[in-house]
C-alpha cells in the first residue's frame, strides 16, 4: 500500500483544522505541513527532495494566489490533486488538470476516505512500470488495474474494445466484461503499449485489433457479436492513419482499412 505524504493548501483556518484531524485518523496518511497562502506552498515544494509530497489538498479561492493559478504553476507528474471547495462551479474547470477528487465543503470523514483511496489507486499505478511507447515483452501481455470497488482485475491487452471517459473514470470494456477505473483517460493511455488501443475522439480510446470499420466521422469496434459505432473526431486521425498502416504492414489479424481516406 502507498504511504500518503500531504500537505494542506487553504487560507481557511476551520476548513484547515478539520483536514488535519481527518488526516491523523487516517492510516498511513502523514501531514507534513499546512499552508495558508499558494506562494508558500509552491517554495516548500520546490525544496520537497527528502519530504517526498505526492497528494495535495487544495483550496480554490485564495489571496494573492488562487488554487488554479497554483495549478497552473507547479509540476504535477509526480503528485495527486484533491480540490476541496465551498464553490460548485470550479469543478470543471479543475478536471483539465487532472486532479483527484473535487469535494464540496463542509467535507465529511467518509467522502475524505474516499478521495484517500482515489489518491492511493493513481499513486499505485504510477509504481507500475512504464511501457508507453514500447513493445510489451513476450511474457507481459496485461495490466492490473483496480475498478471503483477496490477489486484488481488482469486485463489482457488483446481484449481491450473500448475505453469510455466518464467525468473523473474511464469505462473500460473488453471481450470478458465491463468495470470502472478511477483514472483519467490521458493517464490510461500512456499506461498502455500504444499498438493497443488509439484514442479516437476525447471521449474514447477503441482497442485496434478490435476495429472492423471506420469513415471520416464514425469508427466501428467489435465486442464479440455486438458492434459499436463511434464518432471520429479529425484530431485524432492522423495517429490513427498511422497505426493503421503499421498493422497492415504487419499482417495484423482482421484489419483492412483504407488510410486515404481518413
Amino acid at each position: 500500500m502507498t504511504a500518503v505524504n500531504c500537505i494542506i493548501v487553504d487560507d481557511d483556518v476551520f476548513s484547515t483544522r478539520v483536514m488535519s484531524g481527518y488526516i491523523s485518523r487516517t492510516n498511513d496518511v502523514v501531514l507534513s505541513q499546512c499552508f495558508t497562502n499558494a506562494i508558500d506552498a509552491i517554495n516548500f515544494i520546490a525544496t520537497d527532495a527528502e519530504k517526498n509530497v505526492n497528494l495535495i489538498f487544495l483550496d480554490i479561492e485564495m489571496p494573492e494566489m488562487s488554487g488554479m493559478e497554483f495549478l497552473r504553476a507547479i509540476d504535477l507528474s509526480d503528485k495527486e490533486v484533491v480540490i476541496y471547495s465551498s464553490q460548485e462551479k470550479y469543478a470543471l474547470e479543475s478536471y483539465e488538470y487532472d486532479v483527484c477528487d473535487y469535494l464540496l465543503k463542509p467535507v465529511s470523514y467518509a467522502r475524505f476516505i474516499r478521495a484517500i483511496a482515489k489518491a492511493r489507486l493513481n499513486l499505485d499505478l504510477r509504481e507500475q512500470p512504464d511501457t508507453a511507447g514500447e513493445e510489451p515483452a513476450a511474457d507481459v501481455d496485461c495490466v492490473f488495474l483496480r475498478d471503483n470497488t477496490g477489486t484488481l482485475h488482469k486485463t489482457k491487452y488483446e481484449d481491450i474494445v473500448l475505453i469510455e471517459t466518464m467525468e473523473n473514470y474511464v469505462s473500460m470494456t473488453t471481450l470478458k466484461q465491463k468495470f470502472l477505473v478511477h483514472i483519467p483517460m490521458k493517464k490510461i493511455i500512456e499506461l498502455l503499449p500504444q499498438n493497443v488501443v488509439t484514442r479516437i475522439h476525447r471521449s474514447y480510446a477503441v482497442g485496434i485489433k478490435h476495429i472492423c470499420n471506420i469513415d471520416k466521422e464514425h469508427i466501428v469496434v467489435e465486442c464479440g457479436k455486438e458492434k459499436i459505432s463511434l464518432p471520429l473526431s479529425r484530431t485524432y486521425c492522423q495517429d490513427l492513419r498511422k497505426k493503421m498502416n503499421s498493422a497492415s504492414v504487419a499482417g495484423s489479424d482482421g484489419i483492412l482499412v483504407y488510410a486515404d481516406n481518413l
